[in-house]
């Protein structure tokens, strides 16, 4: 994950994966086990949020979904919206 250069904007990426068809990027501002995560959909192996409170950190993390569904998340990083 990687500021823009933008502000309030922060950019996840993910190495494509030969199996994945399509991908789902996560973020929030609480990592906890009552989360809510706004979740963007794509096939691109990178994804911009937008609109976040300046010198907050996020937490993202990718899931790769494949052709019959399966799933595989990263686990969760961290940066502060520069």
């Amino acid at each position: 994950m990687s500021n823009s250069l933008n502000a309030g904007k922060v950019i996840a990426t993910i190495k494509s994966s030969k199996n994945a068809k399509s991908y789902n990027y996560s973020i929030t501002n609480d990592p906890s086990e009552n989360a809510i995560w706004q979740t963007i959909g794509t096939t691109a192996t990178e994804c911009e949020f937008s609109n976040l409170e300046v010198g907050k950190r996020v937490y993202c993390m990718v899931t790769a979904i494949g052709s019959q569904g399966q799933q595989a998340s990263t686990a969760y990083i961290s940066r502060i919206v520069q």
